[in-house]
């Protein structure tokens, strides 16, 4: 059984979900661990809201907009790094993380840590050997504190290094796997924004393809974007490839509202949330159908 979401916090996914006529199964939140806050909460509003899944973007840093260029954004910042992780410094944090989980009534919490670690954009990312030690640390401890209902989510960038074609980037990916035994899902962004427009939904589908048989594992789609201009073909694009395409299964997919793109607070009017599926019936006769695929088949 899959599931689809879509790119909010839980408290507003009734309102996309009511303006489209879509069900979702899950909302999404960025957590950052400098805000060292218990997730019992958020997780309890998702239940209370239908939703039976949350994915749960958690990053050890404090957090610096991706407007900052890149070499301010992966500088490592004191007391985040993967060797305070190891070393134990954040261990009350994550049990305390761990307690949550297991606690909680939703089925699955998916935890996308540290993602992005293969760019030059995440201060996780400079040490592959200290990345996969803290990242089995942090695995660890989670199970020890009883949270069987995480599942790890392990999520490189899939447009990093630029130009390099799908065996290039695979194999600097995976000088970050933790190994199967650390790991339920590979995560992979079908994002097609316009600085990017070279690329397409084939080159991703075949880094997706690329990585579920290298790692194998089945794959989530974290976030979906489509490009500003004709959505058309990228949905269609991404429909075949969701309806015709066995491998990699796709076990879940998350929608990625064009209004978040722009940086715009979550809670705005669902015109502003919905317009790109609402505005285009055929878009949004492909959204629908992608997502009763998942939901429905687990494909």
């Amino acid at each position: 059984m899959g599931f689809f979401g879509i790119d909010l916090p839980p408290r507003d996914v009734p309102l996309w979900q009511e303006a489209t006529g879509i069900g979702v199964d899950a909302g999404h939140i960025t957590e950052t661990w400098d805000a060292n806050r218990e997730l019992d909460e958020v997780l309890d509003e998702a239940y209370q809201l239908n939703q039976s899944s949350i994915l749960i973007t958690w990053e050890p840093w404090i957090y610096v907009p991706p407007t900052m260029p890149a070499a301010i954004r992966a500088r490592v910042q004191p007391r985040w790094t993967c060797g305070d992780i190891v070393a134990g410094d954040h261990d009350r944090y994550i049990k305390t993380v761990a307690r949550n989980i297991r606690d909680c009534q939703l089925e699955n919490v998916y935890l996308r840590m540290m993602p992005y670690f293969n760019s030059n954009t995440r201060p996780w990312g400079h040490d592959p050997s200290l990345f996969i030690s803290a990242w089995q640390r942090v695995v660890d401890l989670l199970f020890e504190g009883g949270g069987d209902k995480a599942r790890a989510v392990w999520a490189p960038d899939a447009r990093f290094p630029k130009h390099s074609s799908p065996a290039v980037w695979a194999q600097h990916a995976l000088t970050y796997w933790p190994g199967g035994g650390y790991v339920d899902f590979a995560g992979v962004d079908v994002a097609r924004h316009d600085h990017y427009s070279e690329t397409t939904v084939a080159d991703l589908y075949s880094q997706a393809r690329l990585l579920g048989s290298l790692v194998n594992e089945p794959v989530i789609i974290t976030g979906v974007q489509a490009p500003w201009g004709d959505r058309r073909p990228f949905y269609d694009g991404l429909a075949g490839w969701i309806h015709n395409e066995p491998y990699p299964p796709i076990r879940g997919m998350f929608l990625q509202p064009p209004a978040l793109a722009l940086g715009e607070d979550s809670a705005i009017n669902d015109q502003d949330l919905t317009w790109a599926i609402t505005s285009d019936e055929h878009v949004h006769q492909r959204v629908a159908s992608m997502a009763e695929a998942i939901r429905n088949n687990g494909i």
